[in-house]
């Protein structure tokens, strides 16, 4: 907006979502606040990969 169409007088107190000084509405003034954007999913995880025959032999002895 042009300062020569500009309606604000500097009295910028808001009242029930309108300035007192202009009479323009929040969004008028401000205008529409961007989106906030939806968080995309995740892909879904690649399989694990088998342990090779020795490892899997080490740790299927159990705990001690």
């Amino acid at each position: 907006m042009s300062d020569e169409n500009n309606p604000c007088i500097g009295v910028c107190t808001m009242e029930d979502g309108y300035c007192l000084g202009c009479g323009r509405s929040e969004a008028e003034i401000f205008g529409d606040p961007e989106p906030v954007p939806t968080p995309q999913p995740l892909p879904p995880a690649a399989p694990e990969a088998p342990l090779p025959a020795n490892v899997q032999a080490e740790i299927s002895g159990g705990s001690d």
